[in-house]
Parts: C-alpha cells; structure tokens; sequence
C-alpha cells in the first residue's frame, strides 16, 4: 500500500514539473496553479522539491518564477495574486493608461480594481495595489477589453474625455468588440456608456472602405459550394439553404445589417417572405463556452436592433427537425405538404 501511495505521490510530483516546464518562461506561478493536479497540502510539498532542484525560483510568499525570469512583469505578477484570491481584476487610473497604449510611460504604481480586498505587495521592486470595487457589471461581467477601456475612462473622468482620446481608443477596437462594449453594458453608469459608445462609433482600423455589400467577410470559412451562388460554412447552413429554395423564398447569404450605432453585422441568412424580413442565425458550436458566450451577445444585438425578427438553429439538438419547424411556422412551409 506504501509503495502505490509512493508512486502516486511521484506521478502527481512529475505532472507539476511537467507544467512547470511547458509553460512560458515569463510565468509567475502560485499554489492555486496546481490545485487540479493534487490536493493544496501536496502542492507546497511538491513546489519545495521543485524550487529545491533548480527548475523553480521563490521570489515572495507563495509565489515562483523560473529561474531565468530577473525581472517578471507587473502585471503578470497581479494577475497571478488575482488568481490565487480567485479575484477578477482590471487595471485602473495609470496603469490602465498604460495598458490601453494612451500613455507610453510606465506606472510607479500599478494599479487594479477587484472585487476582492485592499491590498499592496511589493514583490521583486515592484510596488502593486488592488481596490475594491462593488460594480460587479463593470469587472466581472464584461470582455477584458471592455473592463478596461471603462477603466480608462474613469481614470481621465466625465469632462476630460476629448476627441483626440476617443479616437485613439477606437483605432485599436475592432468591430466585434465595439459590438461587445454596447451590448455587454447596459447597466453601467450612464456616462461611462457613453464614452464606450462614443469609441464604438468613432473611426478604427475596420473603417470600410467599399459598400458593406462588396466587402468579403472571413471568406476562408465558405468551403462548401452550393448551387445558390453562395459558398456556405457548414453542411447545417447548406440545408437551410435548400430548404429555402424549395419554399421559393428569397434569401441572402451573410448580408450586412447596420444597427443603430452604425455598426454593421453579418446574419449567416436574411429571408423576405411576406414583405417581412428575417435574420436567420445558425449557432453551430455551442457546447464550446466562448461561441455560446458570444451567441448570447449576438441575440442581444438582435433583440436592441431588430426586434421579432431573429430565427435561430443550432447544433444541440436535430437540425432537420429545427429547420422543419421553422419552415412551417415562419413561412407555412411543410417537405410533406410538398410530398417531400
């Protein structure tokens, strides 16, 4: 029994070498780093061992970088307190000027907000504080981009905000995410919003240069042909196709939509029946948390912007039934009634 409970003990020991060495060289690692390989008890057990034999460097309580890294990163370092409290943090008042590229010159004092306590480390010369905040809405429940350009609006404040900083902002905020900053706050300080809203209608770097409808969005995904003209994503996008050929309806394939913040978005199916049009979305990846995450904000998107017009199908469930009922109850289609 002694010598099993040995070599489990080596085999826990080993994966946390084994992680210890394919992660980056610049990595700070904590305790909590650990905690799914092994029980905590283990962990500082087996972290001695590791700082003992060469492979790990202690440079505060709890705290370890590989032996090469002299000089770890600021914020690599918050971010790894952060994660052994279980915090969520976003950089605030000159570091995240910093970090937001408004400002080139470092912090003295890098700065977070977090939902946990009131805190300063001095670790390897480095002079780091946490605040604690209670706007949840604006640290836990937004994109990291988003959290932190709130963070640089509050640190230039309401009446410091000018164009110049706008637009700065804006040019590294790709469409996506300006979709992101609008749909994801609606319960945030109202001025705040509007300073996000004021990045997101400003000109960036996805400025179109053409008519929306000219403009190919991530082609290199369209590897299905068809016989409509369009080269689709999926076999479940080309049977919703064929289903909207064979009701005879008119239909387009991933045409741009503007909303009102002059935003433009790409429906995988824009279908006019009736003189009504709908915006039919295929969500083909939801068990993966990101794509469903973002499903979410899309629908939001739908419902701020065209309001009763969104058809959805996905991947959890058969498409073909989906698509079945869909076809009947938005457009009195039915393969039966055809003798299909």
């Amino acid at each position: 029994m002694e010598g099993i409970k040995r070599m489990k003990s080596e085999n826990y020991y080993q994966k946390c070498i084994d992680r210890v060495e394919s992660t980056e060289q610049d990595a700070v690692f904590v305790a909590s780093d650990f905690y799914d390989i092994t029980e905590p008890g283990n962990v500082s057990v087996y972290l001695r061992r590791i700082v003992n034999s060469g492979r790990l460097r202690r440079i505060s309580r709890g705290m370890y970088v590989k032996p090469e890294n002299n000089s770890p990163s600021a914020d690599i370092i918050a971010r790894a307190i952060a994660r052994n409290y279980s915090w969520n943090i976003v950089p605030c008042g000159d570091t995240a000027l910093y970090e937001s590229g408004i400002t080139k010159k470092k912090p003295k004092i890098w700065t977070y907000v977090s939902e946990g306590m009131y805190k300063t480390y001095n670790i390897s010369g480095v002079e780091i504080k946490f605040y604690h905040t209670d706007k949840q809405n604006e640290i836990a429940n937004v994109s990291e981009l988003t959290a932190l350009y709130i963070q640089v609006l509050r640190a230039y404040g309401k009446r410091k905000l000018s164009k110049n900083i706008i637009t700065t902002l804006a040019e590294n905020v790709y469409m996506k995410e300006k979709r992101r900053m609008i749909y994801e706050t609606p319960r945030i300080t109202a001025w705040v919003r509007k300073g996000l809203i004021r990045i997101a209608e400003a000109t960036n770097l996805m400025t179109l240069q053409r008519p929306l409808e000219e403009w190919e969005l991530f082609p290199d995904g369209r590897n299905i042909a068809t016989q409509f003209g369009y080269n689709v994503r999926s076999q479940s996008e080309l049977l919703i196709l064929m289903h909207l050929h064979m009701a005879g309806l008119e239909f387009k394939y991933e045409a741009p939509k503007i909303d009102k913040y002059n935003l433009p978005y790409w429906p995988d199916l824009t279908v006019k029946y009736k003189g009504k049009e709908y915006l039919w979305e295929h969500f083909g990846r939801l068990n993966d948390a990101k794509y469903a995450e973002d499903a979410k904000l899309k629908i939001k998107w739908y419902e701020a912007n065209f309001p009763g017009r969104l058809i959805t199908t996905n991947n959890l469930s058969d498409i073909g039934a989906q698509i079945n009922k869909v076809m009947l109850e938005k457009f009195s289609f039915s393969l039966r009634r055809q003798g299909g």
